[in-house]
């Protein structure tokens, strides 16, 4: 069942940030509080679509977020009995031995460890992990169009405050409103149709696009060509 509570929660979470240094500031307190009560590896994953989205609207490469954010959730898993494997792991050697282990008996030890080495991860990564993401052209071919429903989360707010007017991947052309066209850089209302041009890989990724910004849409793809128009044999509609 896909909810997009995720991809609500980092939308909001990484909204008008630019550097790494800025998705940092904000990930780390909220994933590792996380990371401590749930798996780490689940966690860093669900990260990936938004670290990947940030890549390709600000040209963030997704190893400095990712790789940081991932040594931040083992450093904040430590702190509880349930947040690593290795602590479970611990606490059952110890019950053989009759020691009882609590789900905070880690903490005077991990959670110190653990403020230090958030500080040194937010000062250190962005020097560590330099470089800017490749740029690599895409050609694209494809015509995406995007109806919005009502309850869309990007109804009131403008394309690029959300990160859908360009990317490497697609670009807004226009937005039809009552069957007038206009420019892409219009405030989103409910009811319109957002007409993208797209590469044939974020096109057929449309759907998770669609969940993420887009609630309750239908996505329709058309190839576009210079002499004839060809309908894709796909329509999918997503439900969040």
């Amino acid at each position: 069942m896909h909810t997009g509570i995720v991809a609500r929660a980092t939308s909001r979470l990484l909204a008008q940030v630019t550097t790494a240094g800025e998705a940092l500031g904000r990930l780390i307190v909220p994933v590792g509080i996380a990371s401590a009560l749930i798996n780490t590896t689940s966690l860093v994953a669900m990260l990936i679509p938004a670290s990947k989205q940030l890549e390709q609207t600000h040209r963030v490469p997704a190893r400095r977020v990712l790789l940081p954010i991932a040594h931040a959730t083992t450093l904040a898993g430590s702190v509880t009995l349930i947040g690593t494997s290795s602590n479970l792991l611990i606490a059952g050697i110890a019950s053989d031995a009759d020691v009882k282990v609590s789900m905070l008996s880690f903490a005077p030890v991990a959670l110190p460890v653990c403020l230090v080495g958030w500080v040194l991860l937010r000062l250190a990564s962005p020097r560590m992990l330099s470089g800017e993401a490749p740029a690599v052209p895409a050609a694209m071919h494809w015509r995406v169009e995007l109806p919005i429903a009502a309850g869309a989360i990007s109804v009131g707010k403008r394309p690029a405050d959300i990160g859908i007017e360009r990317t490497q991947e697609y670009a807004l052309d226009a937005i039809v409103r009552d069957d007038a066209t206009l420019p892409s850089t219009q405030t989103i209302a409910a009811g319109d149709l957002l007409v993208f041009s797209a590469s044939p890989a974020s096109a057929h990724s449309g759907k998770a696009r669609a969940s993420a910004c887009c609630r309750n849409v239908s996505t329709r793809f058309q190839w576009m060509s210079a002499s004839t128009v060809h309908c894709a044999t796909s329509r999918t509609t997503t439900s969040t």
